[in-house]
């Protein structure tokens, strides 16, 4: 089964205008699988910061987090293991826990996959992507 996501960027710390990312996965999809994918998407490196997946009414509200230490592989959980969510819950992924950028992954639809087909597919593609780190001006200091 093949799943649509739309991911768009809900909070971040250089987010000027929206990023929205509509993408084809396929449903037996891991978590470090979206990690990856949505860091690809916006550009970011992602070595250097954790990061996590929760499930919560808005990215501001309490939090149901999808990883922890209980759990032998965490990150090796699917999507199909995920969805569906509760009624009116969206899944998170926050990246950098130290400035928090926040992105909303809503599943829209889920279809049988195509032969031949590649993925992840990108879809949809709304605004640039942020940057992660802003360009100084060090002569100021």
């Amino acid at each position: 089964m093949i799943y649509t996501l739309f991911i768009k960027c809900a909070c971040g710390p250089n987010l000027i205008e929206p990023f929205e990312r509509t993408v084809e996965v396929p449903s037996h999809f891991a978590l470090d699988e979206l990690h990856w994918l949505i860091l690809d998407l916006v550009a970011f490196d992602g070595e250097d910061h954790l990061s996590g997946f929760y499930v919560a009414r808005s990215w501001k509200g309490p939090k149901a987090w999808l990883l922890d230490d209980s759990e032998e592989t965490p990150w090796e959980r699917t999507l199909e293991e995920i969805y569906p969510l509760p009624a009116k819950r969206y899944l998170y992924f926050l990246y950098d826990f130290g400035v928090s950028w926040i992105f909303e992954i809503q599943k829209e639809k889920e279809k049988a996959e195509e032969d031949g087909a590649d993925y992840p597919c990108l879809i949809k593609s709304v605004g640039s992507p942020p940057t992660e780190y802003p360009v100084m001006d060090v002569s100021v200091f």
